[in-house]
């Protein structure tokens, strides 16, 4: 018999708002570069499909942590500007700093709109619903904001 549902949460029940190339792209202008939002998508995407696995398996073994998080998301926001020549007018540090604090807010996450209905639908089932993310500890402050924390019973 089921007891719990667990979920995944960046782009399972959270989805960005604007669209991740479109918040690197306005951080990049914001710092003076001169880019193509569509471009840049295509290389972020790009980039972070190649640097998945090797990331992932980086860290088997290791504590979780803020920083550790921080410094994937570095090591991607680096390689994206080391690969995208539009970008180098500007200093890749200060950007990788705007799309961190960028990416902390709850303003550029929205929960993906069938799932109020169907955590809702579970929590009728009477079942426990959690979430278990390798997201920093900045999720628990989107989670709340964005409602989602209302409707599950823990986040691991």
């Amino acid at each position: 018999m089921i007891k719990a549902v667990f979920f995944d949460v960046g782009h399972t029940l959270l989805c960005t708002v604007p669209s991740v190339g479109e918040v690197y792209a306005r951080e990049a202008r914001t710092l003076g570069a001169v880019v193509d939002t569509g471009e840049l998508s295509n290389i972020f995407s790009r980039v972070f499909g190649e640097m998945s696995a090797s990331l992932a398996a980086s860290t088997v073994g290791m504590r979780a942590s803020d920083d550790q998080e921080r410094e994937m998301w570095r090591t991607v926001v680096h390689r994206v500007h080391s690969e995208f020549p539009a970008l180098h007018a500007i200093h890749a540090e200060t950007w990788f700093e705007r799309l961190h604090d960028a990416f902390g807010r709850s303003d550029h996450w929205r929960l993906y709109p069938d799932v109020q209905q169907t955590l809702q639908g579970l929590r009728r089932q009477e079942l426990q619903i959690g979430l278990i993310s390798n997201w920093s500890t900045r999720l628990r402050v989107i989670a709340e904001e964005t409602t989602l924390a209302s409707l599950v019973d823990f986040m691991i």
